[in-house]
């Protein structure tokens, strides 16, 4: 008796063993579109480790050279359907094409299976985008705080564009220890036309200067006026 039911033990488990393995090892019936599915899945995988590197870096994607096994941090590198191996970057079917824009606030995510191909796309969210704007204004009403402190040292006049810096005249003055920071790069604002910063103008007579944010996000615009501009 306890034979027969090591016998009958030893096959529930060895059928429970082969029901696992079994369809790891099968090839379906319908083995490219399964394989299709699968290569969906494993693009949303590895866009997930692109966002959480985002996350991680500013806001900003990976340059392209660095979204490879064993350059972007990921637990669990996602698999080509069609060979088993890890997925590569190429052109062929079952690789990837990973192509961030020049500022790397966006990029598009392209796999290719027979025949066809699935393309994934993403940029930074919109309510990021609108948090970072935020901080730029709050920033931005900093730097006009140092521009009318440095003009009220040197006479009522306003400083050349080239001075509105951290490390120009304004930004040097006695008593301040903070330039604010551009909220997408960590980097100090700058005169520039780039997200997060800003275009100081000043008037020919020095009496009065425009200061303008750059916002991430088109039809939103803040300008701050000083001197003459801001008189009625």
């Amino acid at each position: 008796m306890k034979k027969y039911f090591a016998i009958v033990i030893v096959a529930a488990l060895a059928s429970a063993f082969v029901a696992l393995v079994v369809p790891r090892l099968a090839t379906p019936k319908t083995a490219t579109d399964s394989r299709v599915y699968l290569m969906r899945e494993r693009a949303l995988l590895l866009q997930g480790y692109l966002e959480r590197y985002a996350n991680e870096h500013f806001n900003y994607y990976p340059p392209a050279d660095k979204v490879r096994l064993g350059s972007l941090p990921a637990p669990l590198w996602p698999e080509d359907p069609w060979t088993g191996k890890p997925l590569t970057p190429g052109t062929g079917v079952g690789q990837y094409e990973y192509t961030p824009d020049h500022k790397h606030l966006r990029y598009s995510l392209v796999v290719r299976y027979p025949g066809g191909k699935i393309v994934l796309r993403c940029a930074v969210p919109y309510t990021r985008k609108k948090q970072n704007d935020h901080r730029t204004r709050e920033a931005l009403e900093l730097v006009q705080q140092y521009i009318e402190k440095w003009s009220r040292s040197h006479g009522h006049v306003y400083p050349d564009p080239a001075q509105v810096d951290a490390n120009g005249s304004v930004g040097k003055q006695s008593g301040i220890f903070y330039w604010p920071h551009d909220p997408w790069t960590h980097q100090g604002m700058a005169n520039r036309h780039a997200w997060g910063n800003f275009t100081y103008k000043v008037t020919a007579n020095h009496r009065g200067y425009t200061l303008t944010a750059h916002y991430s996000r088109t039809g939103f615009a803040f300008k701050l006026l000083g001197g003459t501009l801001a008189k009625p």
